[in-house]
């Protein structure tokens, strides 16, 4: 923040403002389970890029504005490098042939500040070389929330489970 100098004020800058100051960010953790026998075959995690609409539903949220919160994850084909200026899926791969995004099966509060999405892809959704993911507030692409880049191959054989959280 810093100082109007007419008013003594405190104005957002380049510290302190919604912005930098609270820093909400999201990781994606994702495992594939043999769909048969149940057992553990790969898994993966890493940070991802929470976009401009998510700071914007954020600041509507806090001001009692209407929110259209996520609820709906999908899968892609782009590898571009996530931006917070992304407003959609790079690539979309409709995971059942089509449907841009799968509702989630789980949302969840944890350890507090923590929100929690969980979805599942069985064995005839979302087969193919999965190179993005989203988080979404509707089933078809847009109104995204976050994206992150990923390198998933997922068979016919195998559920692929998506754990994002936002913090």
């Amino acid at each position: 923040m810093r100082m109007n100098p007419d008013s003594k004020l405190m104005l957002p800058g380049s510290r302190g403002g919604i912005k930098e100051g609270m820093e909400p960010r999201g990781y994606v953790r994702w495992t594939l389970t043999d769909a048969k026998t149940g057992k553990f075959k790969k898994s993966g995690g890493s940070h991802n890029i929470l976009t401009n609409k998510t700071r914007e539903e954020l600041a509507s949220a806090a001001t009692g504005g209407s929110v259209t919160y996520p609820g709906f994850i999908g899968v892609g084909v782009g590898t571009t490098t996530p931006a917070a200026s992304d407003t959609g899926i790079e690539t979309v791969s409709q995971f059942n042939g089509s449907n841009d995004a799968k509702a989630v099966d789980s949302k969840s509060v944890r350890s507090i500040y923590t929100a929690r999405f969980v979805v599942q892809f069985p064995t005839g959704q979302a087969n193919t070389a999965i190179k993005e993911l989203a988080l979404l507030s509707a089933a078809d692409d847009g109104n995204l929330w976050a994206r992150v880049a990923v390198n998933i191959t997922k068979t016919t054989s195998e559920r692929l489970t998506i754990y994002w959280y936002i913090i």
